[in-house]
């Protein structure tokens, strides 16, 4: 990485120099205008970016920070140096927290395993006072969490096809109405080329995330046009709030593990004694509790959480999933009852 981080640092110093020069033979011109002006602004911003891409190498390759992240990346534009901090706990004492006399954390999602101290740890906080107020919520009358017992595990041979299956039938229980969150790109492109002919014959539409449009297109025709199946990614598993019986499937694909190869993940997971217990795990936990949210979003909405992986029933750490989540019924069941046990508790809201 080392010796492709210079190479790049000084093609950018040299493309830096070029553009001085280009731009001082535009300052000689006699002539002006607002061609030459748009040429002049033009040639200033890129030869800063040259510069800025230039320092940004330096700084990262020669003068290595062990409190910084740093890794080569390449797309569409090219190979990049991308830059991130190990720990943004400090960064948020020195320039938030310290001119504060007093921070109020809030969010529905703090905890893992009942414990405050990932989120704590991740945010700089020392020693805070911390409080579980619970919710206003009754899940116990609004949420059914129904697992599939009989589903092959994510990374067995079959599982997309089954995952797919139920998919298909839990959705048309629901007369669509359903969001469907997956952990990558690539399981939602899957699930939309598995599930959209499969699903047009019941009137029912298949929207998949960065093909068909971006999150709020498609939460918007959700809204609009209930008879559809949402399949997301990434932000989907925050901030999403679709109120009324519109939403009233969600489901779970897989449990969202971050990727262990991510370059952020695995410096960071490196501090811990413990990764997986004290890291990993308490990052998928909180996820997915994120991703729960998005069913229940007031105290009149009802509907199932349908979770895909049965990872939560075969793994050690499989409770503490389930054990995240509120007090609600609970089931867990073969696929081939899934689609009646939705359509039940369905009903039974819609009375």
């Amino acid at each position: 990485m080392e010796e492709a981080a210079l190479h790049a640092e000084l093609a950018a110093d040299e493309l830096a120099r070029r553009l001085d020069h280009a731009r001082e033979a535009v300052e000689a011109q006699p002539a002006d205008g607002p061609a030459l002006d748009g040429l002049r602004v033009g040639l200033a911003r890129t030869r800063d970016a040259a510069a800025l891409a230039a320092a940004t190498l330096r700084e990262a390759v020669q003068r290595a920070d062990p409190e910084l992240i740093v890794w080569l990346s390449a797309d569409g534009r090219g190979p990049r140096v991308r830059v991130a901090p190990l720990d943004v706990g400090p960064r948020l004492t020195d320039e938030l927290y310290a001119r504060r006399d007093s921070v109020l954390a809030t969010s529905a999602t703090l905890t893992s395993g009942g414990s405050f101290a990932y989120s704590v740890r991740g945010l700089g906080l020392f020693e805070p006072d911390t409080v579980d107020v619970g919710s206003p919520f009754d899940y116990r009358r609004a949420a059914l969490v129904l697992v599939v017992e009989d589903m092959p595990e994510p990374e067995a041979s079959g599982y997309a096809m089954a995952a797919h299956d139920v998919l298909a039938a839990a959705t048309r229980a629901a007369g669509g109405r359903t969001l469907s969150l997956f952990t990558s790109h690539g399981g939602v492109r899957s699930a939309a080329d598995a599930l959209r002919g499969r699903l047009s014959v019941d009137d029912i539409a298949v929207l998949a995330h960065d093909v068909d449009g971006g999150p709020a297109r498609l939460l918007r025709s959700l809204a609009t046009r209930p008879r559809s199946l949402v399949l997301g990614t990434a932000s989907f598993w925050e901030g999403v709030d679709v109120r009324g019986p519109a939403l009233s499937l969600l489901a779970v694909a897989r449990l969202p593990f971050p990727v262990p190869t991510d370059p952020i993940h695995a410096a960071r997971a490196g501090q811990y004694e413990d990764p997986f217990a004290e890291y990993t795990l308490p990052q998928a936990v909180l996820r997915f509790r994120q991703g729960f949210g998005r069913l229940i979003r007031s105290a009149e909405d009802r509907g199932v959480f349908l979770v895909l992986d049965r990872r939560v029933l075969s793994r050690d750490y499989g409770s503490t999933f389930l054990d995240a989540l509120p007090d609600c019924e609970r089931l867990v069941l073969p696929a081939n009852d899934v689609p009646g046990a939705i359509a039940d508790w369905l009903a039974a809201s819609d009375a």
